[in-house]
């Protein structure tokens, strides 16, 4: 075989080799500086010196003894505790004592949990949530294979050592890392991963210990039960964009690259197919907020655009919002989804030069371009993203940042690798300089229009300063080398900038973390010992979700997808203003109609019917006069009150003469001396079955909730729910196990015993050792 039959433009090619570079070369030096990259980088966090655990923050118990060093919030989005820690916390503990967590029967009147996605059930970083500080723990897990396997994508392109690190450091601490810190984040690390499987793809020439498309498989099946599909779609139509680039470069040698790719693709699909069953049931039977098409006309605005070049132009996240009479601040905050820095910026300008990679680098570029249009609404870009499948459903404008985060990080990565080997000429340089120069100035006065009206907060336009100053350093100092400096001395000062940049911009948020916080738990444990199977419902402080986490069930819920049973129960019979998919006592569906305490004692009848026992409130609560409630718990941020008279959770509807004895949520004990209809106050869905004395009977829907008859004497009545057409999901599954597995040592074996039978399959399947 000649080298020949590599890519055109692959860096080994015509070099007289007939392989591509291997990934068996040591690599412990370049890996430890990207791992000591994202140990910095959390540094605050994991020593200890800030405490981030967002439960302080948005459980409601949570006592600030300490504020951190900056205003605003140490993460963009409330889910990072709402959903992610609550949720994963409730799964870790279910893993950890062998159940799947297919129901959460702590949230509202229970919710699908596998099917809500975010709770990254079949994620395994998940289980680190056990711990306080889990959510810290796994997200540095995350950066770590985000940075690796980026740096192993770059280098086994061809780019220097030097270009591969920055590349990897960038990546690990990529904007959407540093400002998201729950399941939009998850997926991001494996976009690299699944990259590095597609160039493994397209360097094969034959089957000899090709793992190449087992790399994709993983990849994806990782990346779908991460637990947020809108990342995962995004970043897919970049690896898709990479996979018609490289195809285009392999020219005749094509369709074997794509026939491997396309293999780890189904295999990835089969192993994620209990994950998609349960996601894609569950979606058809519930509600989805603004992502049933709402989101296809929302973009960023403007004032945004400032901060693609210099992210904390209007200081640390939400930090001054509440300065900006006019909301402007607040959108800009609420809507984001991360930021560029001036670093990848000006090396990305210097990329597009390049001769190597030539499709590859057009089409990164190009989405860039057409994502970054979309998300700012141009009209004609908008369409296009738009009018791809799906597409409608997707916040794009919020959660596709990583994906042009990574097109331009390898573009930079290519800039600096072209810088080092002299094969972009100094003119451009200095050009892409100049340019990237020009739109941190554009940044600053565009940030100084939206911040005009704003007056007498000098900290803010102290940002607006530093921050322009830091990205003209950057960008001038990356100039200055780029023309004056080459080889291994250039690469290295351009490798420290990116390096420098991406944990300068990484830090900031972590400083309005609370240096000191602890948690006020004596309603919790009042609930635990005390509620038994009934639920306690909240208008603050106890935070939606939260009961997930301390295994107390709560009325509350604040999640998407959210039941359409659970949300016409909620605007019918509990809160006729409340809204079904922020169900938390505080958000309004109209702004001047009746509040949540207000619904609550208008519907006190149907918040018993739903079991609710407990009112929990602010401390030092009064009562409206009348009222039947009677304080149980005075506490120093919360008191509980309890309802006259809740039902409990199995109740009989018809026939009679019944003794219950409750055993769990979904296990009751009866003595009928007749045939009797039994009730259960748990949300009715698809998927629920029962059985009486270990037979099985069919769950009838009664209302919002569960129906059996149960027959004359002693029985033992069993609910169990796991998502419809589960079964044929693991039998996907198991195919996918099948492919994954003992399919490639089949094939290797038979390569050894008749490598003449087998040459072209070895030839469709093939790759190189990595």
């Amino acid at each position: 075989m000649s080298d020949r039959s590599l890519a055109p433009d692959h860096p080994l090619a015509g070099r007289g080799t007939t392989r591509p570079r291997p990934l068996a070369s040591s690599h412990l030096i370049p890996i430890s500086l990207v791992v000591l990259a994202v140990v910095a980088a959390n540094g605050l966090y994991l020593f200890h010196v800030l405490n981030p655990n967002p439960i302080n923050l948005y459980s409601g118990l949570g006592v600030t003894t300490k504020a951190g060093y900056l205003a605003g919030l140490p993460a963009l989005d409330p889910n990072t505790g709402i959903t992610a820690q609550s949720l994963g916390h409730l799964v870790a503990l279910n893993w950890l004592h062998g159940h799947i967590s297919w129901w959460n029967p702590f949230e509202g009147l229970g919710t699908p949990l596998s099917g809500e996605m975010q709770a990254g059930v079949f994620f395994p970083p998940t289980l680190l949530l056990y711990f306080s500080n889990g959510q810290v723990y796994a997200h540095a897990l995350v950066e770590l294979v985000a940075g690796v396997s980026t740096y192993f994508l770059l280098y086994r392109m061809g780019l220097s050592r030097f270009a591969a690190v920055a590349g990897g450091v960038a990546f690990a601490l990529t904007s959407a890392f540093a400002w998201f810190a729950h399941a939009p984040a998850n997926p991001i690390a494996f976009l690299p991963l699944l990259l590095l499987g597609v160039e493994g793809a397209a360097a094969a020439t034959n089957w000899r210990h090709s793992w190449s498309w087992v790399t994709i498989a993983l990849a994806l099946a990782l990346s779908i039960g991460a637990g947020f599909p809108e990342t995962a779609y995004c970043d897919g139509l970049v690896a898709g964009i990479w996979v018609v680039c490289r195809a285009i470069n392999l020219r005749r040698l094509w369709w074997p690259f794509v026939a491997r790719v396309l293999l780890g693709a189904v295999t990835g699909a089969l192993l994620a197919a209990p994950i998609l069953v349960a996601f894609l049931d569950y979606l058809h039977v519930s509600l989805v907020g603004g992502h049933n098409g709402v989101f296809s006309g929302v973009s960023l605005p403007h004032a945004a655009l400032a901060q693609e070049v210099t992210p904390y132009i209007y200081g640390p996240i939400a930090g001054f919002s509440s300065f900006d009479a006019s909301g402007t601040l607040a959108s800009v905050w609420g809507n984001t989804g991360g930021f560029l820095s001036a670093a990848t910026i000006v090396l990305a300008l210097i990329g597009l030069f390049g001769s190597r990679y030539r499709a590859l680098r057009v089409g990164l570029a190009a989405w860039v371009v057409l994502a970054l249009g979309r998300t700012f609404g141009v009209t004609p870009l908008l369409q296009i993203i738009n009018d791809l499948p799906g597409m409608k459903s997707v916040a794009f404008y919020r959660y596709a940042n990583p994906s042009w985060d990574l097109a331009l990080i390898v573009l930079a990565a290519l800039g600096l690798d072209d810088v080092a080997r002299k094969l972009v000429p100094r003119w451009w340089a200095a050009v892409c300089a100049a340019v990237t120069v020009v739109l941190v100035f554009l940044a600053r006065q565009g940030a100084k229009a939206t911040l005009s009206h704003i007056k007498g907060v000098s900290q803010l336009h102290l940002w607006v300063h530093w921050s322009v100053i830091w990205a003209l350093g950057i960008t001038l100092a990356i100039g200055l080398i780029a023309v004056l400096v080459r080889g291994r001395v250039g690469a290295a000062l351009l490798c420290g900038l990116v390096c420098v940049d991406a944990l300068g911009m990484f830090v900031v948020p972590e400083l309005s973390a609370p240096r000191a916080a602890h948690l006020d738990t004596g309603a919790v444990h009042y609930l635990q010992r005390h509620l038994g199977l009934s639920r306690f419902y909240t208008f603050g402080p106890f935070g939606p979700n939260y009961g997930s986490y301390f295994g107390v069930q709560s009325l509350d819920a604040n999640d998407l997808p959210t039941p359409k049973l659970f949300g016409t129960f909620v605007t019918k019979d509990l809160d006729p203003n409340g809204f079904p998919t922020i169900f938390d006592g505080g958000f309004r569906n109209v702004a001047t109609g009746p509040t949540a305490q207000q619904e609550f004692f208008s519907h006190l009848s149907a918040f018993e019917e739903a079991d609710v026992k407990y009112l929990v409130t602010l401390p030092g609560y009064t009562l409206p006069p009348g009222s039947p409630l009677h304080r149980v718990y005075a506490g120093a941020v919360a008191d509980v009150f309890e309802l006259p008279a809740p039902q409990t959770l199995f109740n009989v509807s018809s026939g009679g003469g019944c003794l219950m004895a409750p055993r769990a949520f979904d296990t009751v004990g009866l003595l009928c001396n007749k045939p009797a209809d039994i009730v259960r106050h748990e949300l009715y869905m698809s998927g629920w079955t029962a059985t009486i004395n270990g037979r099985a009977v069919a769950v009838k829907q009664d209302g919002v909730f569960q129906e059996v008859q149960v027959p004359k004497g002693k029985t033992v009545v069993h609910f169990t729910f796991a998502p419809p057409r589960l079964d044929l999901a693991l039998i996907g599954f198991g195919l996918g196990l099948l492919l994954l597995i003992p399919l490639p040592l089949l094939l290797r074996r038979r390569h050894r015993a008749a490598p003449d039978a087998f040459g072209r399959l070895q030839d469709f399947f093939g790759g190189y050792r990595e």
